[in-house]
């Protein structure tokens, strides 16, 4: 295969002894071909005067159509031919051309692989371009945990302090080598401020709702964001909003964090926290009590005392959380208490603002529990068992079937809720059952995990069915 120069992109096989050429764009084959024997006597040729470097990057494209079209048997010799004489930088040069011409072809273009194998010729030319690989880092033996409350701890600058010779200096003499790497948690977002949709689910009266559904409210026919397909406030617009600074706040997305006020007292707070934690994991790890550990706890105190000393000349302008004014937490009250809001599909950072007694009604019609709907074939219906019946038998049929035991604080049920498509016209609905805790959630996990496996397999399968 390698002599007769038969392996893909020159021919048709994909496999070079247990080395699977799947990277073929890649794939250098040329550097595999071993050099051909050549005969002892050299004979006599006519030479011919060599095609000028830029005449073949120039019109490369159009020889090698010229061969598809008149001469097909001979074009992947033509390539080799064509080739050899180019310099470097004029490979180089042809090299990005093919790549711009390949680019707007479709996946039906029936000459790929002569395109391929120039490719892979001139990248011989050109040689291997090596990459030293970045060394892998080890995992940090020591770790400082500490809540990024504030920007405070950016001035501060636990990083260097720690680093610091006369901090380095109090520790125990076996231990000044290893300084603990800090690692900061970051506050939650505003995402569990915003979204309301998990509690208005659990707090469905179902039998109250089907009875009289005034108990919701629902004032969307005076409303200028009405969906005029459904009749209710199916919204992404946030002039919806009537406080500019909230408006501009959930604008950012539900994955945005409100720097909280500047605080040297509370970056200390939290820094000594994560200190005290630190001293925890490390006295135990290396059998030292931790009052081996006190005087390097108040060498970092000192000097971040010294720190702070320093820096606060400089007065930092404290910044109000808008989730905690007054007008923006009243006008996020009143939105919420009209409106279920949620994550809008395909666009996950950006908030729906739905009715709620449309959107209680979209998932009773789901369910096939709502009287103008049919019944669902989906789901059914399990009448005389208790919550906890329910719980019980699924953690038995984990067990039994899967060998999977349901921990203590997974024994509950998930939740149902649905997120606008709001880029179909009408708007439709995509219903998600999920929770962070629930009975089948590892069951969930593995099934995922299995499906991975298939995917790669079929992508694999329909590549090689493909190429033959």
């Amino acid at each position: 295969m390698l002599k007769l120069r038969t392996v893909f992109p020159f021919g048709l096989n994909d496999r070079v002894g247990d080395e699977y050429m799947t990277d073929r764009d890649h794939s250098n084959v040329s550097s595999k071909f071993p050099s051909l024997k050549r005969t002892s006597e050299r004979l006599k040729v006519r030479t011919k005067n060599p095609i000028p470097s830029n005449t073949i990057t120039d019109h490369f494209i159009y020889i090698i159509n010229e061969s598809f079209r008149t001469n097909l048997r001979n074009t992947m010799n033509l390539n080799r031919v064509l080739h050899s004489s180019l310099k470097k930088s004029s490979c180089r040069i042809l090299m990005d051309r093919i790549n711009d011409f390949l680019y707007d072809k479709h996946d039906s273009f029936p000459y790929f692989h002569y395109f391929y194998a120039a490719l892979d010729i001139l990248q011989n030319k050109i040689g291997e371009f090596h990459i030293t690989p970045a060394p892998i880092k080890s995992p940090p033996s020591n770790r400082c945990h500490i809540l990024f409350s504030n920007k405070a701890i950016d001035f501060i600058n636990i990083h260097k302090i720690l680093r610091d010779k006369d901090v380095r200096s109090s520790l125990p003499h076996h231990l000044k080598k290893d300084t603990p790497t800090v690692i900061y948690k970051l506050t939650d977002t505003i995402r569990s401020k915003l979204f309301n949709y998990k509690d208005f689910v659990q707090s469905i009266d179902v039998d109250a709702f089907l009875a009289d559904n005034s108990i919701l409210p629902c004032d969307c026919q005076q409303s200028p964001f009405v969906n005029s397909d459904h009749g209710h406030v199916i919204s992404g617009d946030l002039n919806i909003v009537n406080d500019v600074k909230l408006r501009h706040l959930i604008s950012k997305g539900p994955n945005y964090r409100e720097p909280l006020p500047f605080s040297y007292a509370k970056a200390k707070l939290d820094i000594m926290n994560g200190i005290e934690n630190c001293i925890d994991v490390w006295s135990m790890k290396e059998g030292i009590a931790k009052a081996g550990f006190m005087d390097w706890k108040h060498t970092i105190a000192n000097k971040i005392e010294d720190k702070i000393k320093f820096s606060i000349k400089n007065k930092r302008r404290t910044q109000t959380s808008c989730l905690k004014n007054s007008i923006s937490k009243q006008c996020l009250s009143d939105l919420q208490s009209k409106y279920v809001m949620v994550p809008i599909d395909k666009a996950a950072s950006n908030v729906a603002f739905i009715c709620k007694r449309f959107y209680a009604l979209t998932i009773l019609r789901e369910l096939g529990i709502d009287r103008s709907s049919s019944v669902s074939s989906t789901y059914s219906a399990i009448h005389n068992h208790t919550l906890d019946d329910i719980v019980e038998r699924q953690c038995s049929e984990l067990k039994e079937l899967f060998n999977i035991t349901v921990e203590n604080n997974m024994c509950t049920l998930p939740d149902i809720y649905w997120i606008p498509k709001l880029h179909k016209n009408p708007v439709k609905f995509r219903f998600i059952i999920a929770s962070k805790r629930c009975t089948t959630k590892v069951l969930s996990k593995n099934v995922s995990s299995i499906f991975t496996l298939f995917q790669k397999q079929i992508e694999k399968y329909h590549m090689k069915s493909y190429f033959y």
